[in-house]
């Protein structure tokens, strides 16, 4: 659950996606959250993995990542970010996703 002081990111995954899309901002926005902690007491950045339904999915490279489900309409996201990868095709066709 975010914590209503911070800003939520959200991060889109499916299957096929590039690990590095991931995995890179994820680390980049948990670092920082951790380094305001530390300076200032206070968190800056709620982060989370998302996919359609949530679960284990599998990157391109075959590394699974959990993930939650997509979080509803009622949920206010600060900043989205998608994922890239060959899987992207496929992720197009999926209209929950979508």
């Amino acid at each position: 659950m975010p914590r209503s002081d911070s800003r939520r990111i959200v991060i889109v995954g499916f299957a096929g996606m590039q690990s590095l899309d991931v995995v890179g901002p994820f680390d980049v926005f948990s670092g920082a959250d951790q380094a305001l902690g530390v300076a200032t007491g206070s968190r800056g950045y709620s982060t989370s993995l998302v996919s359609a339904s949530g679960g284990l999915v599998r990157c391109e490279s075959g590394l699974g990542l959990a993930t939650e489900p997509l979080p509803g309409f009622d949920v206010e996201i600060d900043t989205l970010l998608l994922a890239g990868g060959w899987g992207v095709f496929e992720a197009r066709q999926d209209h929950a996703l979508v």
